[in-house]
């Protein structure tokens, strides 16, 4: 079956980048799975992508990790940030409901309909394995996606939602540094948190369902 062969090829492609601690690839592998496995029967032909697909609300996901320094932080500075962060997911949730719609032209540009604006780039396709990738002004390092021609998924990369969780959870500077650096304020004086970042992980996806063949 020439989709199990696809699959292997992912598979081995993921396995490369999870060791460089990239997570988006290894929910690369969990969102194209299912593709593989109903059409493993079928005629393998890249998926054609143009026309308009709209946000599926059901599948917008969200998580972080953290380690135990954000909570020894928390009872060193009573600030409970991690009580924030937490508080955060739904709000997170909402925030990557945008944009709600994308439309995808034949000439491989395409227009992601925000609220208010519009957010124009171009895309690549790697047929092989059902990937492409999606760069415009807002996402200048480019977004990477999946489809089957039903279903569009997007993953979001962790720079990304950094810049985001910026703007959903209330940080000071320093907290930010803290989280996303591993830099405790200077007044703790605690050289053992300038290691490694306190969160460990960060992952989001958003899927979307095309709606029109049309442009």
């Amino acid at each position: 079956m020439q989709q199990n062969v696809l699959f292997l090829h992912l598979y081995k492609k993921t396995a490369k980048f999870t060791m460089m601690k990239n997570q988006r690839l290894l929910l690369l592998l969990l969102i194209v799975l299912p593709f593989i496995l109903t059409n493993c029967n079928k005629k393998y032909e890249p998926p054609v992508l143009t026309g308009t697909w709209a946000i599926d609300t059901s599948q917008v996901f969200f998580d972080a990790g953290w380690d135990d320094r954000l909570r020894e932080f928390d009872n060193l500075t009573g600030s409970e940030l991690e009580k924030r962060v937490v508080d955060s997911y739904q709000n997170m949730r909402t925030a990557l409901k945008q944009p709600a719609s994308i439309n995808i032209h034949p000439n491989n540009t395409f227009d992601f309909n925000y609220v208010y604006d519009t957010d124009s780039g171009t895309y690549i396709q790697d047929g092989a394995y059902l990937t492409f990738k999606f760069t415009s002004g807002r996402y200048p390092n480019g977004l990477l996606g999946v489809s089957d021609g039903v279903q569009l998924t997007l993953l979001i990369n962790s720079q990304d939602i950094i810049s985001l969780m910026t703007n959903v959870v209330p940080l000071t500077t320093d907290e930010a540094a803290f989280l996303f650096e591993g830099k405790a304020p200077p007044e703790l004086d605690l050289p053992s948190f300038n290691e490694n970042p306190i969160i460990r992980y960060l992952e989001a996806y958003v899927a979307y369902k095309r709606t029109s063949m049309d442009y």
